[in-house]
């Protein structure tokens, strides 16, 4: 009705609110020089933990069907970099959390993927090169129209609203965990090729 019209969107809401979450993750990402295989192998270790844990939440929600979880080209990627499976050892649980928030992160992150794929492209590096399926996966924005188109439909109340906010919170803040988990594993050595 035309009565709601000063109310605050739920994407306008999930925008202003988790602005502050979004961009410590994205400053962390801005640190990986994706044109060489150390900081290419970073990014694709930091994403395959992110997607491990949120492979086992990502749902569909009322028809909304978010891209499966690229594991397998995460990978191959690692794998043609000379890298391990990153594993960590204690992995954030994500139990409870509203399949919208987690969509709304996943797909938002192919809006930033194609500035990725557009670095990771100026490589000169034959292994970076050739190790470019998981950033193509990003480059592809359908997602994230899919997901503003059918966001105007969900009628929800104020309490899952808010729940929604705190799983879009929650899912930054394991891309977050996630950066400095590898990170930390890079500064002491052990991994570095």
């Amino acid at each position: 009705g035309q009565e709601m019209t000063d109310e605050i969107t739920l994407r306008q809401r999930l925008r202003l609110e988790t602005a502050a979450d979004h961009a410590r993750v994205d400053e962390l990402f801005s640190q990986f020089d994706l044109t060489g295989p150390v900081g290419l192998g970073e990014f694709l270790s930091v994403s395959y933990l992110a997607y491990h844990c949120l492979g086992e939440v990502l749902q569909p929600y009322d028809g909304l069907v978010p891209p499966a979880p690229p594991l397998e080209d995460i990978l191959a990627d690692l794998s043609g970099l000379g890298r391990p499976q990153p594993d960590w050892p204690q992995r954030p649980s994500l139990s409870g959390i509203h399949p919208l928030g987690v969509i709304y992160v996943i797909a938002g992150s192919h809006l930033g993927g194609t500035i990725l794929h557009e670095r990771w492209r100026a490589s000169e590096d034959e292994r970076v090169k050739g190790a470019g399926r998981f950033l193509t996966f990003l480059s592809d924005r359908a997602c994230w129209s899919q997901f503003l188109r059918f966001l105007p439909s969900v009628n929800i109340g104020q309490m899952e609203r808010n729940h929604v906010v705190e799983s879009a919170k929650a899912c930054f803040s394991l891309y977050e965990t996630a950066c400095r988990y590898v990170m930390k594993e890079t500064a002491h050595g052990a991994k570095r090729p």
